[in-house]
C-alpha cells in the first residue's frame, strides 16, 4: 500500500509542477554580435536566439535587411532556435544591429521585438602598389533566388508593393493590414532588402520581409478627442463676480446697474478646441436675469455655467437656494478632501478593474430631475461620469463630473484573471486530491491495526479457553483418580470388617 501511495503522490507532484511550469510565459528573444570591433573587410557574426511558439523576425545592419525568419506552426510548447548570420564590413564608422518584428508565446501572447547592437568598424591600411589603389565594383544587378511559399500575410504598415525587386521599380500604394499571398521567400540581400514575392489582386509583385507579418496588425483606433469643457477665467466688465471664479463652480450672481442691457462677458476655455456660447445676454430687465455659458469640449461634451445678473440697487435673487447635490456617495471610494456640493469636478483612479461604480447622489431640491451618464462599460484609461442636475421648473441646471482612471495594469489583470485562477484551481484540486489520498491512506492503516488487534485479542482468547479446557479436564483427571482411591480404601475397609466377624 506503501509503495503504491509514494508513486501517486509522485505522479501528482510531478502534474503540478508542469501545471505551474505552462502558467509562466517565456517567449523571448536575444540578439548578441562578436566581435564589436573589426577593421575594414572584417567579417561579424550576427546569433539571433528565439524563444517562442511562433515568430516573424528581420534582423537589418544599418537598415538594410540582412536575414528574416518566421515559423507558423502552432506548437504546444516553445521552441528553441538559434541562427547566426555572417556580416561583412565594407566601410568605417559605427554599425547598427537591429532585430525587428513579433514573437507569440504558446498561450497566443502576441509580443513586438525591437533590439539592437552596435559595432565599430576602424579603417584599414591599404596596401598600395607604385602609389596606386584599386577596386573592383559590380553594379550588375542581382536576382534574387525564391523558395516556393504558400499562406497568406498582411502588410504591417502603409507601404509599397513594387512590380520587381528593385525599389526604383513601379510601385503600388496598398495599407497597412492588406491581406496577400505569399508565393516566395527569399534569405538573399538585393538592392539592400531581403524581398518577398506575393500575389495582390491577381498580379506578382515583390515586398520587402520586414512590411509583412502573418497575423493581421490591429486597426489603429482613432485619435480621442479632447473633453476638457472647462472655462480658465470668467470676468465682467464693470461687475464683480460672486462667489469668485473657480473652474468647478457653475453658480454666480452679479450687481449691475439700470442702465446695463447687457454684459462685457470675458470667458476663456482651458482647451483651445473648446467652443463657447452665451445665451441670455441680450436686453437685461430689472430684475433677475439668468445667463448661461456652455462650455462644448472637442468630443461634443458640454458643461454649463449660469450666472443671476440682478440688474438694479433693489432686485435680489428670487431664490437663495442654488440647485447642487447635498450628497454624494461611491460605494467603496472616498474623494481626496471629501464631498464638496460647490465642487463640481473629481478625479479617481482605481487599482482594480471595474465595469461600473454604485453611486449614490441626492440633489437639494425637491423634485428636481437627475441623470448619470457613462457610469457603465469602463475601459482602460479615463472614464467620465457626468451627473446632470435640472430643477423642477427648468430655470436652474448643475452638472458635475468624476473623471474616473482605469489603469493599464488593472486592465491587464483583468484579462489575465481568468487564466490564473484556472492554474490557482487546478493548483488546489492537486492538493485536495493530495490530502484525500493522505486520509483514505491513515484510515485504511487505522482499520487494518483494528483488525490486526481483534485477530490478536480473539486468539488470545482462543489460547485462554483451551488452556482452561486443559486445567478443567486435568481436574478431571485428578478427581478421578481420588475418586478411585477413595473407592478402594472403602472397599479394602470392607473386607476387614467382614474378616472379623467371621472370626
Amino acid at each position: 500500500m506503501k509503495k503504491y501511495l509514494k508513486i501517486i503522490l509522485l505522479t501528482l507532484t510531478m502534474l503540478f509542477i508542469a501545471i505551474l511550469g505552462n502558467c509562466v510565459k517565456a517567449a523571448s528573444t536575444s540578439l548578441t554580435v562578436s566581435p564589436a570591433t573589426v577593421t575594414e573587410g572584417s567579417t561579424v557574426t550576427a546569433t539571433v536566439t528565439i524563444n517562442a511558439a511562433q515568430w516573424n523576425l528581420t534582423l537589418t545592419a544599418n537598415g538594410k535587411a540582412l536575414n528574416t525568419w518566421t515559423e507558423t506552426v502552432n506548437y504546444k510548447s516553445n521552441l528553441s532556435k538559434k541562427f547566426k548570420v555572417s556580416y561583412k564590413a565594407t566601410e568605417k564608422g559605427k554599425v547598427n544591429f537591429a532585430l525587428k518584428g513579433d514573437i507569440t508565446d504558446v498561450d497566443q501572447t502576441n509580443k513586438e521585438i525591437s533590439t539592437s547592437k552596435s559595432i565599430t568598424v576602424n579603417a584599414k591600411t591599404t596596401s598600395s602598389n607604385n602609389g596606386s589603389t584599386t577596386s573592383s565594383n559590380n553594379n550588375t544587378p542581382k536576382q534574387p533566388t525564391f523558395t516556393s511559399a504558400n499562406k497568406t500575410v498582411y502588410t504591417t504598415k502603409q507601404c509599397n508593393l513594387r512590380s520587381s525587386w528593385s525599389t526604383s521599380s513601379s510601385a503600388t500604394s496598398v495599407e497597412k493590414g492588406t491581406e496577400l499571398k505569399l508565393t516566395g521567400t527569399s534569405k538573399e540581400t538585393v538592392n539592400g532588402y531581403n524581398w518577398y514575392r506575393v500575389q495582390y489582386k491577381g498580379a506578382t509583385k515583390y515586398i520587402a520581409s520586414s512590411l509583412v507579418t502573418n497575423t493581421k496588425p490591429k486597426e489603429d483606433e482613432p485619435e480621442e478627442k479632447n473633453d476638457n469643457n472647462n472655462l480658465a477665467s470668467l470676468n465682467i466688465k464693470g461687475a464683480n463676480l460672486s462667489p469668485e471664479f473657480s473652474k468647478d463652480v457653475l453658480q454666480y450672481t452679479v450687481q449691475v446697474g439700470e442702465e446695463v442691457t447687457k454684459l462685457d462677458i470675458e470667458a476663456k476655455t482651458e482647451n483651445s478646441k473648446a467652443k463657447v456660447e452665451i445665451q441670455g445676454n441680450e436686453e437685461l430687465v430689472s430684475g433677475e436675469n439668468t445667463i448661461k455659458i456652455v462650455v462644448t469640449a472637442e468630443d461634443n461634451t458640454t458643461k454649463t455655467y449660469v450666472i443671476k445678473a440682478l440688474k438694479g440697487n433693489e432686485a435680489v435673487a428670487t431664490s437663495n437656494d442654488t440647485l447642487k447635490l447635498s450628497k454624494l456617495e461611491i460605494l467603496g471610494v472616498s474623494f481626496d478632501g471629501g464631498f464638496d456640493p460647490d465642487k463640481y469636478t473629481y478625479d479617481l483612479s482605481l487599482n482594480l478593474a471595474v465595469s461600473n461604480l454604485t453611486i449614490t447622489a441626492e440633489p437639494n431640491q425637491e423634485d428636481a430631475k437627475m441623470e448619470i451618464v457613462g457610469n457603465q462599460d469602463f475601459k482602460e484609461g479615463e472614464n467620465l461620469i457626468t451627473i446632470m442636475l435640472t430643477s423642477a421648473d427648468g430655470e436652474q441646471t448643475a452638472t458635475y463630473q468624476i473623471k474616473v482612471n482605469l489603469p493599464a495594469a488593472a486592465a491587464e489583470n483583468k484579462n489575465d484573471l481568468q487564466f490564473y485562477l484556472i492554474c490557482a484551481a487546478v493548483a488546489l484540486a492537486v492538493i485536495v486530491v493530495i490530502a484525500i489520498i493522505v486520509i483514505v491512506y491513515h484510515k485504511r492503516n487505522h482499520i487494518e491495526e483494528k483488525e490486526e488487534n481483534q485477530e490478536d485479542d480473539e486468539k488470545r482468547v482462543e489460547e485462554k479457553e483451551v488452556k482452561e479446557e486443559k486445567e478443567l479436564a486435568e481436574v478431571v483427571n485428578k478427581k478421578e483418580v481420588i475418586d478411585q482411591f477413595l473407592n478402594a480404601t472403602e472397599e479394602t475397609k470392607t473386607k476387614k470388617t467382614r474378616g472379623r466377624h467371621s472370626v
